[in-house]
């Protein structure tokens, strides 16, 4: 999907949460989830990834599909944790 950049631009005024729920989503991003520091901002198209422990493939896969201006949303596991 083509988003302009028109329309990224006026949705950076608004919060996550707000365009969230705005999407008829309901709900609140978890509170771990962070900006890397104060005042960071970014909006664009999401290139949604998930790895399993010590295998970080389908990040490459994501790498090579995002399109300029896409911002990468990843989720890793360090596999330091035990299932037992």
């Amino acid at each position: 999907m083509t988003i302009s950049p028109e329309l990224i631009r006026q949705l950076t005024e608004f919060d996550a949460a707000t365009l969230y729920e705005a999407a008829g989503q309901r709900g609140m991003v978890d509170p771990a989830i962070k900006p890397m520091w104060l005042g960071a901002k970014v909006c664009g198209p999401a290139v949604t990834v998930s790895c399993p422990p010590r295998d970080n493939l389908m990040l490459h896969h994501a790498v090579a599909m995002a399109e300029p201006g896409s911002v990468l949303v990843t989720l890793g596991f360090s596999g330091l944790r035990s299932t037992t």
